[in-house]
């Protein structure tokens, strides 16, 4: 159900982007850049509930039923698992793994739904391509900076809610916190540019470019950093409120 409401997500928002820029600029990749490229700097309610669509339907649709089905597994699995950490780092490999696997349909979606709103568009990658209008880019660059950004984006999306998992053990719960907590902190950094450093993981490539325009090995750096300090820190608190539960 999760892939044909990104799908439609993308058509739309492809289409919105053709009316929006040069048709000489426009290309399958072009599109799908700007439509998964998140939100920007001060952006309005709406650009950001969009952006909240990709992690949403990802949360809604693999995260939410898997944290419920490995709950009821915890102590069939932990007869078998010699010790809990084990069992924890299965855990959550997997469900990072889900994510990253998502992030990269997601992209070959963005790329179809460019090529479904401009069907005489060319598919080969431009030389250069650009996330918004000031900024023109290396193309292979950008299409991974995007990538990178919005797996980080699915990355951190889940962080929360393993997290918020192990506080809320009703269903739908977690998800509500977790998709809030998301839009909070989204908001709080496209309104606040000195958040940004802290809250890459869930902005996307747009804001993850702010203040520099032009892409180089130290955005990848700090990015990968960002993320891997969320997902690090993440596994471990949810592993030391994991161990000390009851089950």
């Amino acid at each position: 159900m999760l892939l044909p409401i990104v799908g439609l997500y993308g058509i739309l928002s492809a289409l919105n982007v053709k009316n929006g820029i040069s048709d000489h600029l426009l290309n399958p990749w072009q599109i799908g850049v700007m439509v998964l490229g998140g939100p920007s700097f001060q952006a309005s309610v709406l650009k950001i509930l969009e952006w909240l669509i990709i992690p949403g339907a990802f949360v809604l649709g693999v995260g939410e039923p898997y944290s419920l089905l490995a709950t009821s597994w915890n102590q069939l699995v932990l007869v078998r698992v010699p010790s809990r950490w084990r069992f924890w780092w299965g855990r959550t490999v997997t469900w990072y793994g889900w994510a990253l696997l998502y992030g990269l349909v997601v992209l070959g979606i963005g790329v179809v739904a460019g090529k479904m709103a401009h069907p005489s568009a060319a598919w080969g990658i431009p030389q250069t391509l650009s996330l918004d209008n000031l900024q023109i880019e290396n193309g292979f660059l950008l299409i991974a900076w995007v990538g990178l950004s919005l797996v980080a984006t699915l990355w951190g999306y889940t962080t929360l809610l393993l997290l918020f998992s192990l506080f809320f053990s009703r269903p739908g719960v977690a998800t509500i916190f977790t998709l809030v907590a998301g839009y909070g902190l989204t908001a709080l950094g496209v309104n606040v540019p000195s958040t940004i450093s802290y809250l890459r993981p869930l902005l996307g490539a747009r804001l993850n470019l702010f203040p520099d325009t032009n892409l180089n090995g130290n955005d990848f750096l700090s990015l990968g950093i960002s993320t891997g300090v969320w997902v690090f820190v993440g596994v471990l608190a949810g592993y030391s409120l994991f161990h000390r539960r009851s089950i």
